[in-house]
């Protein structure tokens, strides 16, 4: 919501208006003002992420108690695979 060289609280109150007037309406549809830098951004980030674990020989972890760690490794002890 925080948008460099912007007010607090325009990032909000672009989403309000956005909502308001576009979303789900017959206007909503790609403008030729937005900003999609932060999206390639995010973007380059999520590949980096999932290239660099498919590069690796171990699966990536939960850490201890979190919820879904027990779910995981009951469905590779299911599969076979490892703990």
């Amino acid at each position: 919501m925080d948008f460099v060289g912007k007010p607090e609280g325009w990032g909000l109150e672009m989403r309000r208006k956005y909502t308001a007037d576009y979303y789900h309406k017959p206007a909503d549809k790609i403008q030729n003002d937005w900003d999609m830098t932060g999206a390639v951004q995010d973007s380059q980030l999520y590949f980096l992420v999932g290239y660099r674990i498919a590069g690796t020989d171990t699966l990536p972890g939960w850490k201890p108690g979190t919820e879904f760690k027990a779910t995981r490794d009951a469905m590779l002890r299911a599969a076979g695979g490892p703990n």
